[in-house]
């Protein structure tokens, strides 16, 4: 399953086999898994949908498998390979109010754009043996010369990379690379080994250990897990590079995660991991010259501790998420052991427990003895003890009642948590719940939830007050118990400032929707907003505080609004769809001005088949407080050509006047022979005299061939 970078939202799969949803799938990272057990011979239809964690969706896919009395053969060998080299020229130019066409060199305005995809897989199989490989190699250039040139290029460093990253402990040496890798090049290059119960994979891998703390993270290096049922383990080593996904320099990457399944009623997992910037100041090191990095830029590092449980109750399921960074903001100058080991004996006051740090790091170097050369203890972590900025801890607790279709969440990040890896969101505090639940023919959803900026948890003073004596263990467990949160319960410094300031965003929302066959589906929501913050109670808890009554804000958004949708009919050539949405927004803030708006939306669609050409009309109007937008338009379509005609006028309600009006053409030509295929479009945008909008031109034309 594809993602936008920001990982895979669970919440969102719709996942069904033969019509039927399916819930009970296992999900690691991307891969979707489910085991279909005593499954009769026959056709299975299965359908996949998912959005990211930004919202955006995925295509529905569906795919149809046959499962037959005579499975595949014990060995197996399957091959697959696909390459695309595509093209595409574009062509812009403006028209003036005047409808005067501006002239424009079409030569010198063309937009040249090539790329070149291939992907290539095969996997031996035998019995529970499988061994493979996997290679998405992807370029583009506005030269097609220049191509191919990066192509071998870039190959050249992935076959060296690969050479480096065999020994994890020669993962520094860059000194056989003539030039840095161009970073705008993704290619994705592994070789993995799966025995059922081990598996192992080279080179790119996606990492997810703990949603707090190192989650979709990529890491080019070794990867390896062991499943025993019962017991867990998952290690990897290797480093983010340069051009393969977010960093413009090497990032060095070690981790481990353990984990206990007690039949699936009670799993638990904790994890650790490091992540560490290149170290430029080492002689046997080229990356800093290599890469032309600046020296004002610094190495940083986080050691990521994670801590998770889940308990499956059948009715009831319950997980549970800790996450723990130690952030480094410089690691630049890194110091002897030595000399760290004195720093903790004097802060402790004991010097016996110098000889003890010792003992342990030198026990790490005798079985991994480079390890301290990726992840050096610096004068970074002396330096983020002294500002307090060295501890940031997370938290995140959901149940879930799948019987009512309830589910609760609570997460709550501090503002020291600056991991560089994919990790908790920095600075948060939210609770809610959602519920979504189908009563025969009526669908019902609802959910709450109050979210707070600028929140602490656990730091470095709470850490230190308890290890040495000066803070109460009961005062700690005070502080994470999400309790106070939920009631409100807050503290307020003797003297507050802006910094104490906290932004509160409290939501609730209920709709429902009643499906009335060919009558459509009638529905009705039901939402209320409150935006406020914390000044009203520094201002009547502090003793003295710079916090004034302009600092106060206070405002509810109240919305109601019922709808009916595609109320209509389909037939064979002919479908029409009507739909109707109404509704009210009351804006009360008692900082500023209130306001009240109407919501109107209405409209019709309808598509008519005529042998090869289908023709297609749409109308809606949309009031919105002051404003009323009409939308219109129309098209036809075979399978070579398609056109499309649109028009938007938007008036103002109160004095009746055009505030613009919008005209668009879009046309399109397809053509495909064969492992060649094209397509020639041009958008035509008139200019709207009423916004003083200049219109455009826009042509284009892809070319592409695949196989």
């Amino acid at each position: 399953m594809d993602e936008n970078e920001t990982g895979i939202d669970p919440k969102s799969i719709v996942f069904k086999i033969n019509d039927k949803p399916i819930e009970n799938f296992n999900l690691e990272g991307n891969l979707l898994t489910y085991k279909l057990t005593n499954a009769p011979f026959g056709e299975y239809n299965i359908f996949v949908k998912v959005s990211d964690k930004k919202g955006n969706a995925s295509k529905p896919v569906e795919i149809k498998v046959m499962m037959k009395e005579k499975g595949p053969p014990l060995v197996e060998f399957t091959f697959n390979k696909s390459y695309e080299l595509a093209s595409e020229f574009k062509f812009e130019s403006a028209i003036s109010t005047s409808n005067e066409l501006v002239e424009t060199n079409i030569l010198d305005s063309l937009d040249m754009n090539f790329s070149q995809n291939i992907n290539l897989g095969a996997n031996l199989r035998f019995w529970v043996f499988n061994f493979g490989f996997r290679t998405t190699l992807s370029q583009e250039s506005t030269d097609i010369t220049q191509l191919f040139k990066d192509f071998t290029g870039q190959l050249n460093y992935d076959v060296k990379d690969a050479m480096r990253l065999l020994n994890p402990m020669n993962m520094d040496d860059y000194s056989n690379y003539e030039i840095p890798r161009n970073i705008d090049v993704t290619n994705n290059l592994n070789v993995y080994l799966d025995l059922a119960f081990f598996k192992y994979q080279f080179f790119d891998n996606l990492i997810n250990f703990n949603p707090l703390t190192v989650n979709n993270y990529n890491v080019r290096g070794h990867y390896a897990k062991l499943d025993l049922y019962l017991a867990k383990a998952e290690v990897a080593v290797g480093n983010s590079d340069v051009g393969i996904f977010e960093t413009s320099y090497p990032r060095y990457f070690a981790g481990v995660k353990l984990g206990a399944n007690l039949f699936e009623l009670l799993k638990a997992n904790v994890d650790v991991s490091v992540i560490s910037d290149y170290q430029g100041t080492q002689d046997n090191r080229y990356i800093k010259s290599l890469f032309e990095l600046p020296d004002t830029v610094t190495p940083k590092q986080n050691i990521l501790i994670g801590a998770n449980t889940s308990l499956n109750l059948w009715l009831l399921k319950i997980n549970a998420d800790l996450g723990v960074d130690l952030y480094i903001d410089d690691s630049s100058n890194i110091i002897s052991i030595t000399d760290m080991a004195s720093s903790i004996a004097d802060m402790a006051g004991d010097p016996t427990i110098k000889d003890t740090v010792e003992d342990y790091v030198t026990q790490i170097e005798d079985v991994f003895p480079k390890t301290f050369d990726y992840f050096p203890i610096s004068n970074g972590i002396l330096s983020a003890v002294t500002d307090k900025y060295l501890l940031g801890t997370a938290i995140s607790l959901n149940g879930e009642i799948p019987m009512l279709g309830l589910n609760l969440y609570y997460l709550k990040a501090d503002k020291n948590y600056k991991s560089l890896g994919v990790s908790a969101p920095s600075n948060v505090m939210k609770y809610g719940a959602k519920f979504k639940k189908k009563l025969w023919i009526l669908d019902l959803k609802g959910e709450y939830e109050l979210k707070k900026d600028n929140t602490s948890l656990v730091g470095l003073d709470e850490v230190l007050g308890v290890a040495l004596g000066s803070l109460d263990t009961a005062t700690l467990i005070d502080k994470i118990n999400p309790i106070n949160d939920i009631l409100g319960n807050e503290s307020a410094p003797a003297s507050s400032t802006k910094d104490d300031l906290r932004n509160i965003t409290e939501k609730y929302k209920l709709n429902g929707s009643l499906k009335l066959g060919i009558l459509g589906t009638l529905g009705g929501e039901y939402s209320v907003e409150h935006q406020t913050n914390n000044a009203q109670f520094l201002i009547d808890k502090s003793a003295t505080t710079t916090i004034t009554s302009d600092d106060k804000k206070d405002k509810t958004i109240t919305a109601y609004s019922v709808s009916l949708k595609n109320l209509g009919f389909k037939l064979d050539s002919f479908s029409l769809k009507l739909s109707f949405d109404a509704g009210l927004k009351n804006v009360e803030d008692k900082i500023d001005n209130n306001n009240n708006g109407v919501l109107l939306t209405y409209g019709a669609k309808a598509n008519m088949t005529l042998g090869p050409i289908g023709l297609n009309g749409a109308y809606k109007q949309k009031q919105e407080e002051d404003t009323t937008t009409i939308e219109m338009g129309g098209g036809l379509k075979t399978k070579l050509f398609q056109i499309n005609y649109s028009n938007i006028k938007k008036n103002d309600n109160a004095t009746n006047e055009l505030l613009s009006d919008t005209n668009k053409i879009n046309t399109k030509v397809n053509f495909k022979v064969s492992i060649i295929s094209m397509q020639v479009g041009a958008q035509l945008q008139l200019p709207d005299t009423y916004s003083d909008q200049e219109g455009k031109i826009n042509a284009y034309m892809k070319f592409a061939v695949s196989f």
